[in-house]
């Protein structure tokens, strides 16, 4: 059975309250996308200008990056913003100021519990720690450090601070432990370094390689090193390694290679304006040029080296307050060389952001509406959906109740005479030797009858069948009602003889129905066989027609045993059938009456018989 789906009263208002709660979602993620966009833009290109050497364009932009995370309210990218001016300031020299914001980029990645961020900080930290000569802390932190890596097993993450730790060997002096660290760092992790790090592990072996006077060795370590920072683009490291390999030149005492590649890492480390780098040029052009014995050169470049150190202590040592504030506030100064450009910058991303926030909200209003469309289409379709559920509903119950007549005429009215037939044709053939020829006349008699039922039965059920088509409809014709009693009375004159029944006809004149001849036929040989079965031997059958206003009138009582109201409805119920019950016939009589236009009553009282009154529509 297909069953109806039901359209409750609130659907379509529920449905409209999820769309747009649905869409409000979609414009918050599309606005909180462009945001994420945003800063995704202005942090690569903070980190160009950090690989650029432009270190105070990175640590503005990188400010730009802090702002705009803590607005969207993401630690992770104010972690990432802060750990962006720390680097910044290291790489120029302001060791100070770098573990400043290398301590709040800490704090924010261990509130969110991100141990690769914590990690990477706490190496940072150790570095800038060795930088700054305080080695017990910086052994410290890079030992931290390298147990997170180890607990997440980073190999990757390993590599890079066990050569944090050979550089730590290196500004102590320990040469030889360095030198056994670093081979067997590249031994051991050198496939899980990405290129700039191999290229600074490589050159920190160069190193050592050169202060224990292996300067051969200590050259292919530099050239293999400067071939792969050269491929990353990467100038602090290019202008570090060439200066390195410019002071390898001075020992070796090839001063016009020396001065070659001294000079190519002064001209970048000024270039990106690194303190640390431009010292060391320092140092190494004024070593060159007096050893090559141009002591006036050799002057001028000893002099900015050490006004360059005095700057560079002063600034690392500054502890009180106002030292600080000095130094905020120089900053100050010096973002406000480009506050132009980075509010042109800013101003443009926002107008980008608001256009496409306008375009996003556009979109969601459009997109609304579209939702809004398919859910009332929706909605119709399923109330189509369940005009046409209900019609196959209707139609499968009238399908269903057709099965059930059908298996009750098959069970019963067929069964019954057929068992009868066989039974009779079965006795014969073993008895017809005793049998006299008045029982053999009774005999088939009985056999005669039987076939004449089952006969009936199957006409009957033929033409019900045929009814139950979707295309049939009953003919309606003129029927003399009269001719068509006294022809089915004719036909059971037999059986009327045989119980010793009078059969009384009463036909009025112009008893003219207007019908199907066939319903009426079979309808009116139920009814009158009926009577003829139930009624006892010696009684009387009468049969009646007369008009009735718009009707013709048929009626057929006999002197049976009658039936009590209970009885009466049960002869008419399809779901009733039993052995024992009237059968098919009169539930045939009722609907071929009703399919005709006309009206089946039964007058019935137990042990004073039993009417059948038809009522037919009278032709005009």
């Amino acid at each position: 059975m297909i069953k109806t789906l039901p359209i409750h009263r609130h659907t379509l208002f529920h449905q409209y309250k999820r769309a747009g709660a649905l869409v409000l979602l979609l414009i918050l993620f599309c606005y909180a996308a462009v945001a994420q966009a945003n800063w995704d833009t202005l942090f690569q290109k903070a980190n160009q200008y950090r690989r650029d050497g432009e270190f105070r364009k990175a640590i503005d932009q990188y400010n730009t990056c802090l702002q705009l995370a803590k607005q969207l309210k993401d630690s992770l990218k104010t972690g990432n913003s802060l750990i962006g001016i720390g680097i910044a300031y290291d790489q120029s020299g302001n060791y100070e100021d770098a573990l400043d914001y290398y301590f709040k980029a800490l704090r924010v990645y261990e509130s969110i519990n991100n141990t690769n961020k914590m990690a990477g900080t706490i190496k940072n930290i150790g570095n800038t720690y060795r930088e700054l000569k305080d080695y017990q802390k910086s052994y410290a932190f890079l030992s931290r450090a390298l147990e997170i890596r180890k607990n997440d097993r980073d190999s990757t993450g390993i590599a890079n601070v066990l050569n944090d730790i050979g550089l730590l060997y290196m500004n102590q002096d320990s040469n030889r432990k360095a030198q056994a660290h670093y081979t067997m760092v590249l031994k051991e992790y050198g496939r899980h370094f990405i290129p700039a790090i191999k290229a600074y592990v490589i050159n920190n072996l160069g190193i050592t390689n050169k202060n224990l006077g292996y300067y051969e060795e200590a050259l292919r370590n530099y050239m293999q090193a400067l071939e792969i920072i050269t491929g990353t683009g990467d100038q602090y490291g290019i202008a570090l390694i060439t200066g390195n390999i410019g002071d390898l030149y001075y020992k070796k005492e090839d001063y016009k290679q020396s001065l070659s590649f001294n000079e190519r890492s002064f001209a970048m480390a000024k270039a990106i304006g690194s303190n640390e780098l431009l010292r060391s040029a320092y140092r190494n052009l004024a070593n060159t040029y007096a050893a090559a014995g141009n002591s006036s050169r050799a002057i001028v470049y000893l002099k900015e080296e050490m006004k360059l150190k005095d700057t560079i202590y002063t600034e690392e040592r500054a502890r009180s307050y106002a030292e600080m504030e000095a130094k905020y506030q120089n900053e100050k100064k010096q973002r406000e060389i480009q506050s132009l450009e980075q509010a042109n910058l800013i101003n443009t991303i926002e107008i980008n952001s608001q256009r496409r926030t306008r375009y996003f909200l556009l979109g969601g209003i459009v997109m609304m509406l579209i939702i809004a469309g398919l859910l009332f289409r929706s909605y119709k379709l399923k109330q189509r959906s369940n005009i046409l559920l209900n019609e196959l509903n209707v139609k499968l119950a009238e399908a269903d109740l057709s099965k059930t007549k059908l298996l009750s005429i098959i069970s019963h009215d067929l069964r019954v005479p057929i068992s009868n037939l066989f039974n009779f044709l079965q006795l014969t053939r073993e008895t017809s030797l005793t049998y006299s020829a008045t029982q053999k006349a009774a005999l088939e008699q009985q056999v005669m009858e039987s076939a004449t039922q089952l006969l009936e039965t199957m006409e009957d059920l033929l033409l019900w069948t045929k009814t139950q088509m979707d295309n049939f409809k009953p003919d309606a014709e003129l029927i003399d009602a009269g001719d068509i009693i006294q022809e089915t009375t004719l036909l059971y004159q037999p059986a009327v003889l045989n119980k010793n029944l009078r059969m009384r006809l009463s036909i009025a004149d112009h008893s003219i129905i207007k019908g199907d001849i066939n319903f009426f036929r079979i309808a009116l040989r139920n009814i009158i066989s009926n009577a003829i079965k139930f009624s006892p031997s010696g009684s009387e059958v009468t049969i009646k027609a007369e008009p009735a206003e718009d009707f013709v009138k048929i009626s057929v009582q006999d002197a049976g045993p009658g039936m009590l109201p209970a009885q009466v409805d049960q002869a008419f119920n399809w779901n009733t059938i039993r052995k024992d019950s009237p059968g098919i016939g009169l539930r045939l009589v009722k609907e071929f009456t009703e399919r005709m236009g006309g009206k089946l009553s039964v007058q019935s009282q137990k042990g004073a018989g039993t009417r059948f009154d038809l009522l037919l529509p009278a032709a005009n």
